[in-house]
């Protein structure tokens, strides 16, 4: 199928998925993020901080049980949805990879725009460095604060600024435990790291 919108006036982080099965469409991929940017082409948020860098990371997960069920024509209840493999824009970390590697420079602000395409809660914390959520879902925040940790809930979507402040490669990850393995093997799924020089 072909969709087509308008985009909305203000530049903004979103979340699209599929709503007409249940939810077992979306817990098998058909899910995603969408960026509007700024009209005037600029490197900025909705609320006007601007960026020299950005990073978009889509997080997801998979019940192999799901995708097992549906292949074989099988139901499924997703009131058993329990996943276990985790994914950053449909990658799973693997130890020793560059897959995962986000580069940036001191003294950079860098504009993180997470999008939650799963259906489980990621509880995002960064080491190193804390983080201002400007918007979630495309509307302001009306307290911004800094943080090292921001929770994205299932089909939101969020836009936080990192001041690069130290050179270093420290871990992004989820703090849902395994949410950074690869079917319980531990190094794996949602585990990114952030490399500044």
């Amino acid at each position: 199928m072909t969709y087509s919108f308008v985009a909305p006036t203000l530049p903004g982080t979103y979340s699209f998925y599929e709503t007409q099965n249940g939810g077992v469409g979306k817990a098998m991929g058909l899910a995603g993020g969408l960026i509007v940017g700024a009209a005037d082409g600029s490197m900025s948020l909705q609320n006007g901080a601007t960026f020299q860098r950005e990073h978009s990371l889509v997080f997801a997960e998979v019940d192999s049980r799901l995708n097992q069920s549906v292949a074989a024509g099988q139901p499924y209840d997703m009131a058993n949805y329990e996943p276990d493999y985790f994914f950053v824009n449909g990658v799973s970390y693997v130890r020793n990879t560059s897959s995962v590697v986000l580069q940036m420079a001191v003294g950079e602000n860098v504009a993180f725009r997470m999008m939650n395409a799963g259906s489980i809660f990621y509880p995002m914390h960064f080491h190193g460095y804390h983080v201002s959520v400007v918007t979630r879902s495309g509307k302001a925040e009306n307290f911004v604060r800094d943080k090292d940790s921001v929770m994205i809930k299932p089909n939101e979507s969020i836009e936080a600024m990192l001041n690069v402040n130290q050179a270093g490669a420290y871990p992004l990850h989820t703090h849902y435990l395994p949410g950074v393995t690869n079917n319980g093997t531990y190094a794996g799924g949602g585990l990114i790291v952030m490399n500044a020089a």
